[in-house]
């Protein structure tokens, strides 16, 4: 999968999924940016990485200021899908 088709994957997991802040994926299985971007290359549903999420976020140059930005106070789903679908284009 490519950089661009994990970031497409993760706009598409938002959408049916839903979207939250303040944790890689709450116990509703809404994600944030982060989960989603990792839940879109590994399949990741929460809880501890294993070595397939590690090696997926070492390979993929894992960038924890996504996490800051889609946490920013006032940030919204539209906003971060938006932004993933800017990505992946």
């Amino acid at each position: 999968m490519t950089i661009k088709e994990v970031f497409a994957k993760a706009a598409d997991i938002l959408e049916r999924d839903g979207w939250c802040q303040g944790r890689y994926v709450d116990r509703f299985g809404r994600r944030c940016m982060a989960g989603a971007i990792l839940s879109a290359g590994t399949g990741y549903a929460g809880g501890d990485w294993t070595s397939k999420e590690r090696k997926f976020a070492d390979e993929f140059g894992w960038d924890l200021d996504w996490a800051r930005w889609n946490d920013t106070k006032g940030r919204t789903q539209d906003e971060v899908i938006a932004k993933l679908r800017e990505l992946a284009a």
